[in-house]
């Protein structure tokens, strides 16, 4: 009788230490962020629209308005990340980067 105690102790222990390790996996992955267009705006405009606007649109991409940054989302998201875009410069902010990269993998309107 006391060793059929002990075991099912034993298993609710286990049980419980899988729950929490569950629980804790789960909450640190979602923290990402989702960003409009009008979150990000002022960053395409900072960094990219002096090259990628209407009038220039160099490589084709046209990034100064929203049907412009969802024709190239996918292209820009991975210029931006590899670091190839902007050409002037690395965006000067890796809080920006991010925002920017966060916006175009997930933005709420794309």
């Amino acid at each position: 009788m006391n060793q059929s105690k002990l075991i099912y102790i034993s298993f609710l222990l286990v049980s419980l230490i899988s729950c929490g390790s569950q629980s804790k996996n789960t909450t640190e992955t979602s923290t990402s962020t989702t960003y409009s267009y009008s979150d990000v705006q002022p960053l395409f405009a900072t960094y990219c629209v002096a090259c990628h606007s209407k009038q220039l649109a160099q490589g084709g991409v046209q990034l100064d308005s929203l049907a412009g940054i969802k024709a190239s989302r996918s292209a820009s998201k991975d210029d931006i990340s590899s670091g190839r875009m902007p050409q002037s410069g690395p965006i000067s902010s890796p809080t920006d980067k991010q925002k920017l990269i966060d916006y175009l993998t997930s933005g709420s309107d794309l």
